[in-house]
């Protein structure tokens, strides 16, 4: 978790902070940005393992935000979300619906779960809105 990630992929730290990049990612228009969301703990191992391929998949759908969230200093909003185990992800749609939600790891099955749910879910009239939500967050900061 050391190494930078591609700018379409951010650490939140709190409710508050999710809710902002929510509403960023779909302001007044509802855009149609893709939301992935990973619930991970810095000492899980699964989720260790699985973070290069996140990073790879992130540059490679740079038309979707993926949201990273530490189960240890998130648990409550991770209760709240209905996180059973790490890593888990949430998806959601551009009006902010949650289509998706699984438990995930580098085994094949799984990642391919993570990699479905992207394009099950993308727009065919995707608008490249994450640089938006990035500078709006940077400008809120």
């Amino acid at each position: 978790w050391d190494t930078p990630a591609t700018s379409n992929f951010i650490d939140v730290t709190s409710e508050q902070e999710l809710r902002d990049v929510m509403r960023a990612a779909y302001g007044n228009e509802r855009a149609s940005t893709l939301l992935v969301v990973e619930f991970y703990g810095k000492c899980c191992n699964s989720c260790r393992r699985l973070y290069p391929a996140l990073k790879k998949l992130a540059k490679r759908e740079q038309d979707v935000l993926f949201v990273k969230i530490d189960f240890d200093e998130c648990k409550e909003l991770c209760r709240k979300l209905g996180v059973v185990k790490l890593p888990y992800f949430h998806v959601y749609n551009g009006s902010g619906s949650r289509l998706a939600d699984f438990a995930g790891s580098l085994d094949p099955v799984k990642f391919k779960r993570l990699t479905d749910a992207i394009e099950t879910n993308k727009s065919t009239h995707l608008v490249k809105q994450t640089h938006k939500v990035r500078n709006s967050l940077h400008n809120q900061a």
